[in-house]
């Protein structure tokens, strides 16, 4: 009986668990862009033709466009969903590392989940535009690791190779 008891202790506490982490991704949801409404980020959002912009997605006339506005930029920094949320952070350390590598787990899961539906709404390929953004961020192995499999989970993408299995085998092994 003792076993059943704490069996189902476990259950709910893992239940408990889940449902702080569902509530902390409707918070994120519920707030995704509110910023956008912000008079200057507004602005900035309306200089561009983001469809337009969006098809340009990898190229140097993108990062000129996107570079010279300063509504995305505020965007960016207000919103730790974005890479280059992080680049300030980047440039203080003294050294080189991706942007994606500061970013939680959520930020990452609210990240993928906005570049598949700015894919959506502008009419591009996901696993296109994914491969793009890993040239563009150039996050560690880890890193881009995790992005596939959160893409691969939730719209089935193409699963990643596992990175480093046969290192840490044969580390055990020795």
């Amino acid at each position: 009986m003792k076993t059943l008891l704490t069996m189902l202790k476990h259950k709910a506490i893992v239940t408990k668990n889940f449902r702080q982490f569902i509530a902390k991704l409707q918070e994120r949801e519920a707030m995704h862009d509110v910023s956008k409404f912000q008079q200057d980020e507004f602005d900035g959002f309306s200089e561009l033709d983001s469809a337009e912009v969006f098809k340009l997605y990898g190229t140097d006339e993108y990062k000129k466009r996107i570079s010279e506005n300063k509504g995305i930029k505020l965007h960016y920094q207000r919103n730790s969903h974005h890479p280059e949320h992080f680049e300030a952070d980047e440039a203080n350390y003294g050294f080189s590392f991706s942007s994606m590598d500061m970013m939680t787990f959520t930020d990452l899961l609210e990240m993928v989940i906005d570049w598949k539906s700015a894919c959506e709404t502008y009419g591009t390929n996901f696993e296109e535009s994914l491969e793009i953004s890993m040239r563009r961020f150039l996050p560690s192995s880890h890193t881009e690791y995790m992005i596939r499999m959160i893409a691969s989970d939730l719209y089935g993408t193409k699963p990643p190779a596992v990175i480093g299995f046969e290192a840490t085998v044969s580390k055990k092994a020795d």
